[in-house]
This record gives structure tokens, C-alpha cells and sequence, in this order.
């Protein structure tokens, strides 16, 4: 079993100072406030949970090529499971993203159909470890194509 992040190390660095960044803002603001005020600590928790959250989804997406189980899980917020036995081909191909082009990982069927993609949604670049990531699901198709 490899895993195998689908957020950069660049992207884990920012979204943690991020945080970092509005935690200290708010605790900045209410030390210096004179009075109270419930909107701001209501616009404060409602960032905090909004930047925590979107911190534990660049830290916990992944893709997990499972050659035991012989299936591959795509996890960003929900885990999609393919299962190796139906996949023939998996390729890299560029996509457009708004007005961007971004490469993602396309998984074909027998027929030539695509049954699946692993699209690393957070990153706004190409991500370094696509490569690696489309061979491993390449050599985990082949060799179990060998033993069938």
C-alpha cells in the first residue's frame, strides 16, 4: 500500500499560517477591544472553523494505491474507492480549470471509457507527485493483469 498527498508541501506550510494569521488577529482584537461584541466573536469562530477545516482537508488528502486490496482510494473530503480489476488505462491529461490548465490523473475502462479521475482540486498549479502517483496506479494495473 503507497500513499500519497494530493496537496503540495507549499500548500500545508500556507494554509497552517494561515491559520496561525487569524488565530493571532482575533486574539490581537479582543485583547484590545474596550467592550465586548458578540459579532465579532461570531465572525471569529465562524473563520476559525472555516480555516481549520479547510487545513484538514490540504493535510488529509490523499490517494492510497492499495495492491493488496486491489483497489485505489482517493480521499479529499469523502474517500472514493476504483477498483484496480476495472481499470486498463490510467494516463495523465490536462483539464480546464475556470481559465487555467491543470493536469489530472484520467482512469479508463476496457472500452475506453473514463471511469474515474483523481483531480488534486487544492492545488492551482500541477502537482510534483502526479507522475509518481499515475505510475503506481500503471504498474498496480499491470501486475495484476499479469496474475489474471
Amino acid at each position: 500500500m503507497k500513499k500519497f498527498s494530493l496537496s503540495s508541501t507549499f500548500q500545508k506550510i500556507a494554509s497552517l499560517l494561515i491559520d496561525v494569521f487569524f488565530f493571532a488577529f482575533y486574539l490581537i482584537i479582543s485583547i484590545e477591544s474596550d467592550q465586548f461584541s458578540v459579532f465579532l466573536l461570531v465572525f471569529g469562530i465562524l473563520t476559525m472553523i472555516l480555516c481549520l477545516t479547510y487545513t484538514a482537508i490540504v493535510l488529509h488528502a490523499k490517494v492510497i494505491v492499495d495492491r493488496a486490496r486491489d483497489v485505489i482510494i482517493c480521499r479529499i473530503v469523502k474517500s472514493t474507492i476504483y477498483d484496480i480489476r476495472h481499470i486498463r488505462i490510467a494516463k495523465i491529461e490536462e483539464r480546464l480549470d475556470g481559465h487555467k490548465k491543470k493536469n489530472v490523473i484520467a482512469l479508463y475502462n476496457e472500452l475506453g471509457y473514463q471511469i474515474g479521475e483523481i483531480n488534486p482540486y487544492l492545488s492551482s498549479r500541477t502537482l510534483p507527485t502526479l507522475p509518481k502517483i499515475c505510475q503506481e496506479i500503471t504498474d498496480a494495473i499491470f501486475s495484476l493483469q499479469k496474475i489474471m
